[in-house]
């Protein structure tokens, strides 16, 4: 039996965090890999619209050269989220890394 493209792609997930798929999804927000430290859930679907985001960012970051990074905030949320491809993730962590060197908030 093949395994489903959601499956491989919570697989690929927990390799990427150095663990395993937890298996069969206990309740709808239950982790989706056994990490000590994370709670992921893996979302796989034809479209998400904050990709539509992101695409339109990556056109102009490869114009520019840049790696492309989109910033999310909520009203009456605190705190905000980015969101970047995860072979970049590093990059990016180095530019904050930087950053924060530099004496940056």
């Amino acid at each position: 039996m093949h395994r489903r493209t959601w499956q491989k792609f919570e697989q690929a997930v927990a390799r990427f965090f150095g663990c395993q798929r937890s298996g069969p999804m206990q309740s709808k927000d239950a982790n989706d890999i056994d990490h000590d430290t994370l709670h992921v859930q893996c979302k796989h679907g034809k479209r998400h619209a904050i990709i539509s985001v992101w695409d339109a960012a990556k056109l102009v970051a490869d114009k520019d050269g840049k790696i492309p990074c989109v910033a999310i905030r909520q009203t009456g949320r605190k705190g905000w989220w980015l969101l970047v491809k995860a072979d970049d993730l590093t990059a990016v962590a180095n530019q904050r890394s930087i950053a924060k060197q530099e004496g940056a908030e």
